[in-house]
């Protein structure tokens, strides 16, 4: 998982990890920092707090994030 607006850090599980596997997460949250997704959440949580009572702005937030999430799995 990755935290932070201005000085993103990325946070591993408190479990061993093959290399393997470690490899691919470190990958993905990359991916994540490379294409700025922390402002754009941030930017998407924004929205949402403002517009909380339309649907369409949850919609958006929920299709959003699996968007994000399948497209940085597919670059990792």
């Amino acid at each position: 998982m990755m935290l932070g607006l201005v000085r993103p850090v990325i946070l591993l599980p408190g479990r061993e990890m093959e290399p393997e596997q470690l490899d691919v997460v470190l990958r993905h949250e990359l991916v994540h920092l490379r294409r700025r997704d922390v402002a754009y959440k941030a930017l998407l949580l924004l929205t949402n707090a403002v517009h909380w009572f339309n649907p369409l702005v949850w919609l958006a937030w929920v299709l959003a994030m699996r968007d994000m999430e399948s497209s940085c799995d597919e670059a990792a």
